[in-house]
């Protein structure tokens, strides 16, 4: 009887090659996978980030910035723009999704987005979802740049991007 060690290694050189080449195709194959996982990852990423800025594009279109309090000028379609969308004035929050709560954790999750003033992105993760936000500052009127402390964020599901953000 042979040791179970000696069973296991091929004992033809032909047999090494084999196993050799079997193990160098699997690595590469390994290689490829994970670089091809990346390269897509980054790729919705960006195209979730294009989606999300100019829905917030969108909406500040909406936002009457002239007067000392904004105002959210009505539009016909509405209801498309609104979904997933806050406007904060300051902290101060003008308007939200019509199913999200005041203290749900992508609301919160928008206003610290908000918050932090500028145009940028970040994921926020609750429940094993995972929501991008992209928060956007609201032109001032005459197009003299943004508006102080006026911003528009609009979120994303990334479980499942066809799928509308569900209040947590």
């Amino acid at each position: 009887m042979r040791p179970l060690r000696a069973a296991a290694r091929p004992a033809t050189l032909r047999g090494r090659l084999s196993l050799l080449a079997v193990a160098t195709a699997a690595s590469v194959m390994a290689v490829f996978t994970i670089a091809f996982n990346a390269f897509v990852h980054q790729h919705l990423a960006r195209q979730a980030d294009d989606q999300l800025r100019a829905r917030a594009s969108a909406i500040a279109a909406t936002v009457d910035s002239s007067g000392p309090v904004l105002r959210v000028l009505e539009t016909p379609q509405e209801d498309l723009l609104d979904a997933n969308a806050w406007i904060y004035q300051g902290t101060s929050l003008v308007e939200a999704p019509p199913a999200a709560g005041a203290q749900s954790p992508v609301t919160r999750a928008a206003a610290r987005l908000a918050a932090g003033g500028g145009a940028r992105c970040a994921t926020a993760s609750h429940a094993g979802v995972e929501i991008r936000l992209c928060a956007r500052p609201v032109p001032s009127p005459g197009g003299g740049g943004p508006m102080r402390n006026a911003t528009v964020v609009t979120a994303l599901d990334l479980t499942r991007t066809a799928r509308p953000v569900t209040p947590c």
